[in-house]
């Protein structure tokens, strides 16, 4: 599936603390990104706002000229997924079972 992301004016911030400010992206469909930068200077905080983990301050997110804010969460989810670098682990699980739970707003538990 190609998406086309848009990213206009983000801002975002830790309690008082700036992370991303004025941020622009416009990425069209079928293209591939990189985002890279040293560690702390905002590379998982955009992706959290792009897939709503994080609420920006200002801005607009576009994914296939749809407002993120609007979409809801298994529409979304449609669209785009969040992998963490890492995170507490409740069960043990394979990269299989990892790619299976991303398939979930597609197929349904059923």
């Amino acid at each position: 599936m190609n998406i086309k992301l848009l990213v206009e004016n983000l801002e975002f911030s830790y309690q008082s603390v700036p992370v991303l400010s004025g941020m622009c992206m416009d990425v069209p469909k079928g293209s591939l990104v990189s985002i890279l930068g040293p560690n702390g200077s905002g590379k998982s905080t955009f992706l959290k706002c792009v897939d709503r983990i994080l609420k920006p301050q200002k801005g607009v997110i576009l994914i296939d000229s749809e407002d993120v804010l609007s979409l809801g969460r298994m529409n979304l989810a449609k669209k785009i997924s969040y992998v963490p670098q890492s995170s507490v682990r409740v069960f043990p699980h394979s990269v299989f079972d990892v790619i299976l739970m991303g398939r979930r707003p597609h197929l349904g538990w059923m």
